[in-house]
C-alpha cells in the first residue's frame, strides 16, 4: 500500500511540474493563441499601441484592420492575425502601472536615441552689413 501511495505521489508530482511548465511557457510566449503570439519585439508593440488609438472601438471589423495595418507598416515580417492581435492587446491591457510605465520609458529612451543622432548646428554666419 505505502508503494503505491509513493508511486500515486510521485505521479502527481511531475504532473503539477509539468502544468507549472506550460503555464510558464504560455505566460512567456504573452498567453494562448497561435504560433505568431510569440515574438512580440517592442517595435511591434508600439505599433499594436498605435493602432489600437487609431482606430476606436466601434470600427467595422476593427481587429482585421488592426491587424492589415500592423502587417503592412511592421519591419519584422510577421503576419499577425486577428486572433492574435486581440490576445496581445488583452494581455497588454492586464499588465499593472509599473509595466506600464517601464515600456513607456524605454519608447521614449528609443525615441530621444533616434532623434538626438543629429548633431545640432552651430550657425557662425554674421549678419549681413549694409553699405550705402
Amino acid at each position: 500500500v505505502q508503494e503505491v501511495n509513493i508511486q500515486m505521489q510521485k505521479e502527481k508530482e511531475a504532473e503539477m511540474q509539468a502544468q507549472q511548465a506550460a503555464r510558464s511557457a504560455e505566460h512567456a510566449s504573452g498567453g494562448g493563441g497561435g504560433v505568431n503570439n510569440r515574438g512580440w519585439s517592442e517595435e511591434d508593440l508600439q505599433l499594436l499601441i498605435k493602432a489600437v488609438n487609431l482606430f476606436p472601438a466601434g470600427t467595422n471589423a476593427r481587429w482585421e484592420v488592426i491587424a492589415n495595418y500592423m502587417n503592412q507598416h511592421s519591419s519584422s515580417g510577421t503576419k499577425r492575425t486577428a486572433k492574435d492581435v486581440i490576445n496581445k492587446a488583452k494581455t497588454l491591457q492586464k499588465l499593472d502601472p509599473h509595466q506600464k510605465d517601464e515600456i513607456n520609458r524605454k519608447a521614449f529612451e528609443k525615441f530621444k536615441k533616434e532623434h538626438s543622432a543629429v548633431p545640432p548646428t552651430v550657425d557662425n554666419a554674421v549678419p549681413s552689413e549694409r553699405f550705402d
